[in-house]
């Protein structure tokens, strides 16, 4: 498969399927370094969690980045901004993950609602590249804001205790055909508040594989970032044929930024 009809099947599959979440503050790290074999990865302390202004819709939307910020990079409106209407889900309502303990796990990496907190606004986008200087990306981000920093706190908190607990593959509830593999934890990102990252592959039951020596694998580079109220993901996701899914640094730092100076931090 060529990498152009790559990236638009892939394209067409995470629309619906993957939502990324991120934060603000300062710093850079796209969560690339992987743990050494046998050590968990490398945790910083997160900021104390102060409670901060929750940010408005229209201030959501202002905060996402575009060409300004990532010169080169293109970029289409998902939610908010000319996309869909902004809907604030009922987190109690999505469907639920087989074991409890690989929800919010489930939750970000299949881009439902990004965790079990009730939150109050949503801006979405698309972010392209495709240059020698910057490479072929695709990536999906997710800006949502909470009422309170402890509650945007606890989408980071829960998807760090699942990522520990949750070691097996499981089904996705959404697509009974489908499962996760087990993820692979990165070094946390320096950027906002707190961060993580983390390495996921959607795959079709061994039943349902058709061809076994030429499986359809999903995987998908996930990066998750909090800054003050408003948490932020980042999630890219091509087939393996091209290239391992990778979100660039520049861009994780770029809107952890942008997201300091809405919110006033920066």
């Amino acid at each position: 498969m060529g990498a152009t009809a790559s990236k638009a099947a892939a394209a067409a599959a995470i629309t619906a399927a993957l939502v990324v979440t991120a934060g603000c503050g300062g710093g850079g790290g796209g969560g690339k370094a992987a743990p050494a074999k046998g050590k968990a990865p490398a945790t910083r302390s997160a900021r104390p969690v102060v409670d901060a202004p929750t940010l408005t819709q229209a201030q959501l939307e202002n905060a996402e980045v575009g060409a300004a910020e990532l010169p080169g990079w293109t970029t289409e409106a998902v939610i908010g901004k000319g996309g869909q209407a902004p809907v604030v889900h009922d987190p109690a309502t999505m469907p639920q993950a087989t074991p409890g303990a690989c929800q919010p796990l489930y939750a970000m990496s299949d881009g439902l609602l990004g965790g079990r907190e009730p939150f109050t606004g949503v801006a979405a986008e698309w972010l392209r590249a495709d240059a020698p200087d910057l490479g072929i990306h695709l990536v999906l981000l997710n800006l949502r804001s909470y009422a309170t920093a402890a509650g945007a706190e606890r989408v980071v908190t829960d998807l760090r205790t699942s990522l520990a607990a949750c070691r097996q593959e499981f089904d996705s509830p959404r697509e009974p055909r489908m499962k996760f593999g087990a993820a692979r934890q990165f070094a946390d990102p320096a950027a906002g508040d707190d961060a993580l990252a983390y390495r996921i592959t959607k795959t079709p039951r061994a039943a349902d594989l058709g061809d076994p020596a030429n499986p359809m694998l999903n995987p998908a580079h996930i990066v998750v970032v909090r800054c003050g109220t408003t948490v932020a993901s980042f999630g890219e996701t091509i087939p393996a044929d091209v290239a391992t899914p990778e979100v660039p640094t520049a861009v994780v730092t770029a809107q952890a930024a942008k997201l300091a100076k809405v919110a006033g931090r920066g």
